[in-house]
This record gives structure tokens, sequence and C-alpha cells, in this order.
């Protein structure tokens, strides 16, 4: 299996549910809110290849609030199946059509392992 944390860099303000968004970094470098950390694995991960490898979220986003972000990320057209696997810093909160919901930290690790295999 072939697992790749995406490269592209952050510059752009990144929406949240709600119309919310974290703004880019400031000129010293500091940013409000915090940020996640992004990977993923499994098959057709290269739809991923364009996401950030850290995802800027304002402070008390939901997993619900970076998932959205991550999928407003996508090209278009693409989207994550269903059944891709979620996790939060090692911990398997379920998939991506149902999961736990868990409080973000910054520099959290969102990992989103997609399938593999049918069935």
């Amino acid at each position: 299996m072939l697992c790749m944390a995406p490269t592209a860099k952050i510059g752009t303000e990144v929406p949240v549910d709600g119309g919310r968004a974290c703004p880019a970094p400031r000129r010293r470098g500091i940013m409000p809110g915090m940020k996640l950390r992004l990977a993923i694995c499994g098959r057709n991960y290269d739809a991923a290849a364009g996401l950030p490898a850290e995802l800027p979220l304002p402070e008390g986003a939901t997993l619900d609030d970076a998932l959205a972000a991550v999928g407003r990320l996508l090209p278009p057209g693409r989207q994550l199946p269903e059944s891709c696997l979620v996790a939060l810093g090692g911990a398997h909160l379920g998939t991506l059509g149902r999961h736990a919901q868990a409080a973000l930290r910054d520099g959290d690790e969102l990992l989103l392992l997609l399938p593999v295999a049918g069935g």
C-alpha cells in the first residue's frame, strides 16, 4: 500500500462550515487558530495530491469542520468515498460516512485511509 502526506503550500483561506475561515499566515508567522497535519493513504490517494500537508482551521473547529474543509480542497468532481477510514492522533474514529466526534488540537494528525479493496 502506498502512503503520502500532501505537499501543497498553504497560502489561501480555507473555509469551514458556517462560513468561518482561517486566514492565511500573517507576516510575523503567527496564525490564529490551529493547524492539523494531514495524511492520505490507500488506493487512489493521488486524488488528494494537491491538498496541503497542514490544514489551517479556526480555534474550536470540529472533526466535521476539518473533513468538510478537506472535501472542498479536492479537485472539482472528486470526493473521498464514504468508506474512507478516519483516524485522529492514531485513534480510529470510524469512516468518513459514520465517525465519532473528537476535539481537535493544534498539531493533531488527521489520517484518511482510502479503501484498498472492494467487498
